[in-house]
């Protein structure tokens, strides 16, 4: 007799290979919403308009319990037309990472603080009210990213396909 996909023992590979592979899924999920946020929230802010705004406050915190993370906070006022406004977005990326790039960024925007200097930041021209304090496309964030896609999101897409395929064929073998 042959063992079919009805076969217990064949589901309960096929069980245990999807239960495998689901961790490699969600990783490659969560590689593509950080690209996606990263690349859409880029594309939007390209077209910002330079202005100047006064920093009110600036704080880089350190968060994450399984090693250093940073992210900067800011408040700052700025102008549009002759009409201020208030901003608190510092980038258009989510806040926390382990690199330089918070660190760097906050002395910059506290050093301008400190000496009562103006910073540039950058409004959208639709929405006044709408503004951050740096657009610069992160190129070590979307290589990071792009490689959790490929490698989790590769490695749980033929992982899951193996074990749905298994669970579905039928074996010659004894």
């Amino acid at each position: 007799m042959t063992p079919s996909a009805h076969d217990p023992g064949r589901r309960g590979v096929s069980g245990c290979l999807i239960v495998v592979f689901l961790p490699f899924l969600f990783g490659g999920v969560a590689g593509a919403a950080i690209l996606g946020q990263h690349v859409i929230g880029w594309f939007g802010a390209r077209n910002f308009v330079a202005a100047e705004c006064l920093i009110e406050r600036a704080e880089l915190r350190i968060v994450g319990s399984d090693g250093p993370g940073y992210e900067v906070h800011a408040d700052y006022r700025y102008s549009v037309a002759g009409r201020g406004y208030t901003g608190h977005r510092v980038h258009f990326a989510w806040g926390r990472d382990s690199g330089e790039f918070h660190p760097r960024l906050f002395e910059d925007i506290e050093r301008h603080r400190l000496e009562g200097r103006p910073y540039p930041c950058f409004v959208d021209p639709s929405d006044p009210t709408a503004s951050l304090l740096n657009r610069d496309f992160r190129f070590d964030v979307v290589g990071l990213s792009a490689v959790f896609v490929v490698v989790f999101g590769g490695v749980a897409v033929f992982g899951l396909m193996a074990a749905f395929s298994g669970a579905r064929r039928r074996s010659d073998f004894p």
